[in-house]
C-alpha cells in the first residue's frame, strides 16, 4: 500500500490550494470592503437623519434656511456652537447639511471611506475626500471630476446625475483651479446639465470647448477672460447664456449660435476683440443675425455689433427701434448711422468707441441713456433731433473731443437732476458741449413739452 504524497503530488495539492488562496482571499476582501462601505454609507443615512429631526426643531431659525454641522472627528457643530445628538462615531470630517428641499452630506470621512451626497444616492469611495478633484455644487457636493487624457491637458468633465442637483451653482475649489487653467481644451460631457457661473474663467491656455448635449444653461462669467478661446461648439438644446458668458476672449472670432437658444444678453460677448461674426440658427426664433450683427427676432433690438469687425461705417438697418446696452462697446467703426425709427440708446451703448467721430442720430430718437457715448474721444460734434425727450446722466462724460451739441428744437428743456453742476444753454452748441464732457454725476436733462 502506498504511503503519503509523492512530490508531485504534493506540489500538486500546493498549487491548487494557492490557486484556491489566489481565487477566495480577493472575494473575501471584497466582501469586507463592501460592508464596510455599507456600513459607511449607513452611518452616513442615520446622521442626516439626526440632522433632519434637529432641523424640524428649529425650522425657520436657521441661516438662510440651511443647517449646516461640520464635523471634526470630535462633534459634529453648527456654525453657533449647537451639537447634533447622535449615537455612533463621529466623522473626522465633512458636513450635513439639511433645508426644506433636501438632505445631504459632502466628503464626510467615515473610517477609511469618504461618503458624498444626497440622502437617498449617496456616494460612498474609499480614500481620503480631498484626493477627489473637480467642480463641487453648492453644498461642496463633488459633482464634477477630472481625468487627464493626454499630455496636452485635455480634459472630458463629467459626472453622476444621480448625485446631482440639477439647479446647483457649480464652484471651483482652489486645490483644482491650478490645473484646470492647463487646459488647452475641454469636452463638457452629456451628463451635464448647467455649467455654472465662473466656471471657467480666466482659464488663459483654454483654445476649444465642446459643451455637452444636455446642457441648457451657461452661467454668467462662464468662459469670461479666457483670452486664448478659439473654438466654441454649443449644442442644440442650450436655452440660456447668461451675462458676460464669453466676454474679452480675445481670439474667439465667431460663434454658431443653435435654434434652441431662448435667451442671450447684450453683454455675452463684450469686448471680444478679434469677434466678427455671430452666426444665429436659421431655425431659431428668437434671434437673428444679419451679416453677423446679432438682432432680436424681430429685428427691432441691436443686440450686439462684433467689435472684431474692420469696417469703418455701419448704417443700422431700418425698423431698428432699441439699441441695446453694451451693443457697440470699444467697436472700432468711425462713423454710425441711426435709422429714423430708432427710439431709444441703451446705457453705455456706444462706450469707449475711441474712434467714433461722426453718429447720426435719425430723426425719431427720444432718449440716449447712462454713459451711452462715455470716452468716444473722437467724437467732435453731435446733433440732436427734434424728437428728443431725454439725456441721461454722463451720457457724454470723457469725450474730450466733442466741440458742438446743437439741439432742433431748443424750447422745454430742465436739468432734472439735485443741485446740477451747469445747466444747458440750448441755443449755444460749444456750452452744452463743455457741459456733457464734465463729469456730472446725477446730471439729467429733460424736455418737458
Amino acid at each position: 500500500m502506498k504511503k503519503g504524497f509523492t512530490l508531485i503530488e504534493l506540489l500538486a495539492v500546493i498549487i491548487i490550494l494557492a490557486v484556491i488562496a489566489l481565487i477566495a482571499i480577493p472575494t473575501i476582501t471584497g466582501l469586507i470592503e463592501k460592508t464596510e462601505m455599507n456600513a459607511a454609507k449607513i452611518s452616513a443615512y442615520n446622521l442626516i437623519k439626526s440632522a433632519e429631526l434637529s432641523y424640524s426643531a428649529t425650522g425657520t431659525t436657521t441661516v438662510n434656511g440651511k443647517l449646516i454641522y461640520n464635523c471634526d472627528g470630535n462633534s459634529c457643530l453648527t456654525s453657533g456652537g449647537r451639537k447634533l445628538d447622535f449615537k455612533g462615531k463621529v466623522p473626522s470630517n465633512g458636513k450635513i447639511i439639511v433645508n426644506q428641499k433636501l438632505s445631504k452630506v459632502s466628503e464626510l470621512k467615515i473610517n477609511n471611506y469618504c461618503v458624498t451626497g444626497k440622502k437617498n444616492s449617496l456616494k460612498v469611495y474609499k480614500g481620503d475626500c480631498e484626493n477627489e478633484a473637480g467642480l463641487y455644487d453648492e453644498y461642496d457636493d463633488l459633482i464634477v471630476s477630472w481625468d487627464e487624457l493626454v499630455n496636452d491637458y485635455s480634459y472630458n468633465i463629467e459626472y453622476d446625475a444621480t448625485n446631482s442637483d440639477e439647479k446647483g451653482t457649480f464652484s471651483y475649489l482652489l486645490k483644482t483651479y491650478d490645473n484646470l487653467k492647463k487646459a488647452k481644451k475641454i469636452v463638457v460631457g452629456n451628463n451635464v446639465k448647467r455649467i455654472g457661473d465662473t466656471q471657467f474663467y480666466k482659464c488663459d491656455s483654454l483654445e476649444e470647448v465642446v459643451v455637452g448635449n444636455n446642457v441648457t444653461v451657461i452661467g454668467a462669467h462662464a468662459f469670461d477672460y479666457s483670452k486664448n478661446l478659439k473654438k466654441v461648439t454649443l449644442p442644440e438644446g442650450l436655452k440660456t447664456i447668461w451675462i458676460y458668458a464669453f466676454a474679452n476672449c480675445d481670439n474667439l472670432s465667431e460663434i454658431d449660435i443653435p435654434s434652441s437658444v431662448t435667451q442671450i444678453d447684450s453683454s455675452t460677448f463684450m469686448s471680444d476683440k478679434n469677434l466678427k461674426n455671430i452666426n444665429i440658427s436659421k431655425l431659431n426664433k428668437n434671434y437673428k443675425s444679419v451679416d453677423g450683427v446679432l438682432f432680436d427676432y424681430s429685428m427691432k433690438t441691436l443686440m450686439t455689433y462684433p467689435i472684431g469687425k474692420q469696417q469703418e461705417e455701419y448704417r443700422i438697418p431700418d425698423g431698428v427701434t432699441l439699441i441695446d446696452m453694451y451693443a457697440f462697446f470699444d467697436s472700432n467703426l468711425k462713423k454710425v448711422t441711426a435709422p429714423n425709427s430708432l427710439k431709444k440708446i441703451s446705457p453705455a451703448a456706444f462706450k469707449e468707441c475711441k474712434n467714433l467721430s461722426t453718429i447720426d442720430l435719425g430723426t425719431g430718437l427720444e432718449e440716449i441713456g447712462f454713459n451711452s457715448f462715455n470716452s468716444c474721444n473722437s467724437l467732435t460734434n453731435i446733433s440732436f433731433p427734434a424728437s428728443m425727450k431725454k439725456i441721461d446722466q454722463e451720457a457724454f462724460t470723457k469725450c474730450t473731443s466733442l466741440k458742438s451739441a446743437s439741439f432742433e428744437k431748443t424750447d422745454g428743456w430742465v436739468n432734472s437732476a439735485y443741485k446740477p453742476y451747469r445747466s444747458l444753454d440750448v441755443t449755444d452748441p460749444a456750452h452744452n458741449a463743455e457741459v456733457f464732457v464734465e463729469y456730472s454725476v446725477g446730471v439729467v436733462f429733460e424736455r418737458n413739452q
